[in-house]
């Protein structure tokens, strides 16, 4: 199932609080966001997240979620986004993962495994490889092609699973 990438978002903050961790940063949760994105794609052929990444100076980036936590700064995220209610536009709502969506949980907890304890940083470097779907993608500001995304993580993971 595809979700906003701000429900993802606040699942992995969700999670790291959880798990005793130290908070995620806005730059952190862009590439988690990324390479749980990138995980369903080379797992299931399935987008996670219904909105597209861009190629931004520091890596991929969904703008929504950009604009909703760059207050943070380098600074770990305290609070879940939120959005309007449909119900009651006065009301906001923090969107996350359906509760009995396992599959959806099992890989964002996979994939704080396997990048979470990295810095924002690191994870930019990540992302900036001659080989990535960021750096195979013409253009600021340019949507990165899911099948880039695919393409990209797909040999990686394999030694993951």
């Amino acid at each position: 199932m595809a979700y906003t990438a701000l429900a993802i978002a606040n699942a992995l903050i969700e999670l790291d609080e959880e798990r005793g961790g130290t908070g995620i940063t806005p730059m952190q949760l862009q590439k988690l966001l990324y390479y749980s994105h990138a995980w369903s794609l080379a797992l299931r052929d399935e987008p996670l997240i219904v909105e597209s990444f861009q190629k931004w100076d520091y890596g991929p980036v969904v703008p929504s979620v950009y604009y909703e936590f760059r207050q943070y700064g380098a600074q770990p995220i305290l609070e879940p986004g939120t959005r309007p209610s449909s119900n009651d536009p006065s009301r906001s709502v923090a969107p996350t993962v359906k509760g009995s969506d396992e599959w959806t949980w099992n890989l964002l907890e996979r994939v704080l495994d396997q990048y979470g304890r990295l810095s924002g940083v690191e994870l930019s470097i990540m992302s900036h490889r001659p080989s990535s779907a960021w750096a195979r993608t013409e253009g600021s500001n340019a949507k990165i092609p899911d099948s880039l995304i695919k393409e990209e993580i797909a040999a990686e993971i394999q030694g993951a699973i």
